[in-house]
């Protein structure tokens, strides 16, 4: 209750793409259904609200809010990053945003026939699209290692490795 109060709390502060208040979000689907997150996460920037949320599965998501609705909450989030998962139809969904990278495939084909002059090579190229990422690239991520997703359109995607950084209290 309080989160859905706090987010339209803000959304009354009034427009100010100046202002930056941060809400993280750690498990979101523990929150339940929250009322105000789906508008929050579509009008929340003019008002200079900034979402950070962080969750284990999209199955608990597509519980609380239903297919349609997830998803779509799913989109608003400029940048994801994605940590390994085995989940084949987020994975899938994931993998299409990432998108695809075009390339041509050459072929060369040999001919023989019955006298010399029929014989021949013959070349030809293929445009092809691939996914950039797989779903099996998702499920085969190491322990600390992301895809990251950017608004930024000279680098879309960039995958990472996080190193783990033992504070003075570990032993």
């Amino acid at each position: 209750m309080l989160l859905d109060l706090i987010m339209n709390n803000i959304m009354e502060l009034g427009p100010d793409i100046n202002r930056r208040i941060w809400l993280v979000i750690d498990e979101l689907p523990a929150f339940k259904q929250l009322p105000s997150l789906p508008t929050a996460l579509s009008e929340f920037r003019k008002y200079g609200g900034c979402i950070i949320a962080g969750m284990q599965s999209i199955s608990q998501l597509l519980e609380l809010y239903g297919r349609n609705a997830a998803y779509a909450m799913l989109d608003q989030f400029n940048t994801k990053f994605i940590f390994r998962t085995e989940d084949n139809s987020f994975a899938s969904y994931v993998c299409k945003n990432f998108g695809e990278i075009e390339y041509e495939e050459s072929n060369e084909n040999f001919s023989y026939g019955a006298h010399e002059m029929r014989d021949g090579v013959s070349f030809s190229k293929q445009e092809k699209k691939k996914p950039l990422v797989t779903p099996a690239d998702l499920a085969n991520l190491a322990d600390r290692e992301a895809y990251v997703r950017l608004p930024e359109p000279s680098v879309r995607l960039a995958k990472i490795k996080m190193e783990y950084v033992s504070s003075s209290n570990d032993h």
